[in-house]
């Protein structure tokens, strides 16, 4: 019977960990960026869209996606800086680490200095991201990129067909 509450009082305090890791944020640092590996078959082509996806003007208004654009001109340009940061960080380095999980700490890198940012900035910073898996050709993001915007990998329980 000692066994049986000595279980319950265990998972009980786990459900109450994960719970506070879930609201807090802070399961994003515990996040792993190595799960589900790929190696990336790198193409010039490939640094050529990073190189030009660099030169475009992030964080201005789109209303296809219904984004005003961030209004304060210093905080855009900081805001792009960090994205185009990234960009050339990935451009100069992936032919040496041609893999997912060097492309996922970068994107978490990224994302992390993202997080005083208002919500409308870090959906857009998730949209930058997905766009360099794209041309990177990785197919997901091992749920990292749910985990930091929502603070739970809602992507586990999608219907897969």
């Amino acid at each position: 019977m000692k066994i049986i509450f000595i279980g319950l009082g265990s998972l009980f305090v786990l459900v109450l960990v994960i719970g506070f890791l879930c609201l807090s944020g802070g399961l994003f640092y515990l996040w792993p960026t190595w799960t589900s590996n790929q190696k990336i078959e790198i193409t010039q082509e490939m640094i050529g869209n990073l190189k030009d996806f660099r030169k475009v003007d992030k964080f201005i208004p789109d209303e296809a996606q219904h984004y005003p654009g961030l209004k304060n001109e210093p905080k855009r340009l900081l805001a792009q800086s960090l994205v185009d940061s990234s960009l050339d960080y990935l451009a100069i380095n992936l032919e040496k680490h041609p893999n997912k999980f060097f492309v996922m700490g970068v994107i978490k890198t990224m994302l992390f200095k993202f997080g005083r940012f208002d919500s409308e900035e870090q959906d857009r910073v998730c949209l930058y991201s997905e766009k360099i898996m794209d041309i990177l050709k990785i197919k997901d993001s091992g749920e990292l990129i749910n985990v930091w915007r929502y603070g739970f990998p809602f992507g586990w329980f999608e219907k897969r067909s």
